[in-house]
């Protein structure tokens, strides 16, 4: 063999080792990252928390969470302090704090149509707010917050 074509052969075998080291990499990424994915009630919440949830919307074709169990959210939910959901609509139980109305586009249609987007608290974090928040909550309905108005009366 000329030294040309051990070069060459030596040049595919460091080429071919390259792509195992990068799949490899791929793979160690990808398993990362669906570890990530975990089921939100085996999340540790550190105590004081704030927590902001944004479940896929109940009742709504929301394609890649299809499948999405509500019921076993609000379950949760209602045992969480501090909670403040993002949902269209909620069992009687959760109390409307917020709300905006805003346009939503839908895949089956090129119309935006008008939706309301309510933040819903449980009974819990209810009764842990202090008047000034409950009376925030009343005005909101009149006129937007932002978050950060609300975690400054906190």
């Amino acid at each position: 063999m000329r030294n040309n074509e051990i070069e060459r052969l030596q040049n595919l075998e460091n080429i071919t080792r390259l792509q195992s080291l990068q799949s490899l990499q791929s793979l160690q990424s990808l398993q990362s990252l669906q570890s990530l994915q975990s089921d939100y009630q085996s999340v540790v919440i550190p105590d004081g928390s704030l927590i902001y949830a944004d479940p896929p919307y109940s009742d709504t074709n929301c394609g890649k969470y299809q499948g999405f169990d509500s019921q076993r959210f609000y379950e949760w939910a209602r045992k969480q302090d501090n909670i403040f959901i993002s949902e269209y609509s909620m069992p009687d139980d959760f109390i409307p704090y917020a709300w905006i109305e805003k346009q939503v586009l839908s895949a089956a249609s090129t119309n935006a149509i008008t939706a309301k987007e309510i933040i819903y608290t449980n009974q819990r974090t209810w009764e842990k707010l202090t008047e000034r928040q409950k009376e925030i909550s009343k005005q909101n309905f009149a006129e937007q917050i932002t978050l950060e108005e609300f975690i400054c009366e906190v």
